[in-house]
């Protein structure tokens, strides 16, 4: 009978103890879904609606809006100058779409090429990028605003000695001024 007491015993400890562990597996189960659902809120406002959601999706798409783009300036050029064969106006223009055609390659490779760099990078890699850019941008600023300035100080510098050739010249018109009187 004692042995059935302390069975008794360990099975309410044991089935207290599962109880505990599984309302603590639950609450936690439950505060990381709250927590990672304010997370992916938090990262969707960030990044914001995408049409395309792959960057393969968003890169085809410059890619096509960049050929329509030039296919509308050619087509425009063309309407507006005319095609005129075997004149020097008409291989000028070829040319001109030739050229045209090439830069928009390399630009759609410098884009390719740039997504690949970024592709290799982290994401903390990617904000240090970023944020060396924002202080390069901010460096070109401030050497502006100081080449500026230094423009606005001398400029001021040669105002203030106008200024005093003014206020000398003044001076002696009023010397000449007072000692001269005229009368009728």
């Amino acid at each position: 009978m004692h042995f059935n007491n302390d069975w008794g015993y360990v099975m309410d400890i044991a089935l207290a103890t599962i109880v505990g562990a599984i309302i603590a597996v639950a609450g936690s189960v439950i505060l990381n879904y709250l927590g990672n659902k304010k997370g992916y809120k938090d990262i969707d406002k960030k990044i914001g609606q995408l049409d395309n959601t792959t960057l393969s999706g968003q890169h085809n798409k410059i890619t096509q809006e960049i050929k329509q783009t030039v296919a509308e300036n050619a087509k425009s050029i063309n309407n507006n100058i005319g095609i005129l064969n075997n004149t020097t106006l008409a291989g000028q223009n070829q040319e001109i779409i030739k050229r045209v055609d090439s830069i928009a390659e390399n630009l759609q490779k410098d884009r390719e090429s740039e997504l690949r760099k970024e592709n290799f990078l982290s994401s903390d890699m990617k904000i240090i990028s970023n944020s060396i850019t924002n202080l390069s941008e901010f460096s070109n600023i401030m050497k502006n605003l100081n080449e500026e300035n230094m423009i606005l100080k001398s400029e001021n510098q040669r105002l203030l000695q106008e200024n005093e050739q003014l206020k000398h010249q003044i001076s002696q018109y009023n010397k000449l001024d007072n000692g001269m009187h005229f009368s009728l």
